[in-house]
């Protein structure tokens, strides 16, 4: 997962839907695909084994790694993920005597695997909508300091409680459909993760920063890792005696590979989406990408200088120049996006007609017809862009 989509990751599991023409298609939390007719897309098994309230349906497979998205794939707490996902594992683990990063890394016994430092594995067990219990925080006229403070004991409040159930539980309060919902989610947060194998840097990163973001990429994108537990089943920190942990359920990996037109869809935990930023939200947008790229080239230059000379620093510093170059990428894609496909004059056209919309009826007049200019202006008086 990018730095963006880090900075900014949900603790939420969504299915994003891929369909060819298909009126499905987009974002969808476990709890909504039974209002999906998925079988007459191309779903080939029961949609309803697809989310269980018992951990033991196929969404239940996939893991949140701190950022990124995992998914076991053995009964014996394999994980498999993408190379960039595992990266700083790699590079923590790695020396001058025991470059991984460019030499790759494989562990032909249980014993030969190594600590993944500062990884967690976050099994998803279930969520629930607390959308009444966090509104109740919330009065009338409060402004926006107010409402921010509220939040933030609503949120205190909901994780403390739901942690209390058990010691390697964590909880996570996600604002869904811009603050019109809200989900708790409880995770059993694995804290033993190990890395079993890793490509070298030539396969795992082929193509470097020239293919990266591009389709199609022709590259070995993945690591596994496994997560340990204590014999006891419950979280621990690392130690000989723990064992790997056994999901209920576990993906199986097909050798027979896909058709064009294959139902396909993908499971994880995205970043959020801003397609519902206001015209001077996008504005502010688009120029603070201009502002980073600028910032990220000249750390880039910083870093790459301060490792010219030195193996040693050059690895220390590998994850870090790794996650500055996909930025880089991310954010050149993304204004050259913007004016490929001219989305200022688009979101204008849009916006222009909500407020025709909203004049056309004095009530809303009244209570929205202020709305656009009054988010401009304080955009224009912050000294953070959004």
């Amino acid at each position: 997962m990018t730095t963006f989509a880090k900075r900014f990751a949900l603790a939420v599991l969504v299915l994003a839907l891929a369909f060819m023409a298909g009126a499905d298609d987009g974002m969808w939390m476990p709890h909504q695909m039974k209002d999906l007719n998925l079988k007459a897309l191309g779903l080939r098994m029961d949609p309803g084994e697809l989310y269980k309230t018992d951990g033991t349906g196929l969404m239940s497979a996939v893991v949140n790694l701190g950022g990124g998205t995992g998914e076991f794939v053995s009964p014996e707490g394999l994980v498999l993920t993408n190379h960039h996902v595992a990266y700083g594992a790699i590079q923590r683990a790695s020396s001058k005597a025991k470059n991984y990063i460019a030499d790759g890394f494989m562990a032909r016994t249980r014993g030969e695997e190594i600590p993944a430092q500062g990884y967690t594995v976050g099994v998803l067990l279930g969520y629930e909508d607390v959308t009444a219990k966090v509104n109740a925080f919330f009065k009338p006229k409060m402004t926006p300091r107010q409402r921010y403070d509220a939040y933030d004991k609503a949120q205190k409040e909901l994780v403390a409680a739901g942690e209390k159930a058990g010691p390697d539980l964590r909880c996570t309060l996600a604002s869904m459909y811009s603050g019109n919902a809200y989900y708790l989610y409880t995770f059993k947060q694995i804290r033993d993760v190990r890395l079993v194998y890793a490509p070298p840097q030539d396969l795992g990163n082929y193509g470097g920063e020239v293919d990266n973001w591009m389709w199609p990429r022709h590259t070995c994108d993945f690591s596994f890792l496994r997560a340990y537990v204590a014999p006891d089943g419950t979280a621990a920190d690392y130690s000989p005696s723990n064992v790997p942990y056994k999901p209920k359920v576990w993906l199986k990996l097909s050798l027979d590979g896909f058709k064009e037109g294959d139902f396909t869809f993908v499971m994880g935990y995205p970043g959020r989406t801003y397609r519902n930023f206001s015209l001077a939200e996008l504005k502010a947008d688009q120029e603070n990408m201009a502002e980073r790229i600028e910032e990220t080239e000249a750390l880039i230059d910083f870093y790459e200088a301060a490792g010219k000379d030195d193996k040693e620093v050059e690895i220390r510093y590998a994850s870090r120049l790794r996650g500055l170059y996909n930025g880089l990428k991310n954010r050149q894609g993304k204004l050259e996006g913007f004016v490929k496909y001219d989305l200022v004059a688009k979101k204008a056209a849009q916006e222009k007609e909500l407020l025709d919309w909203i004049a056309a009826e004095p009530s809303r007049a009244k209570m929205y017809g202020g709305a656009a200019a009054a988010l401009e202006a304080f955009l224009a008086l912050s000294l953070i862009h959004i």
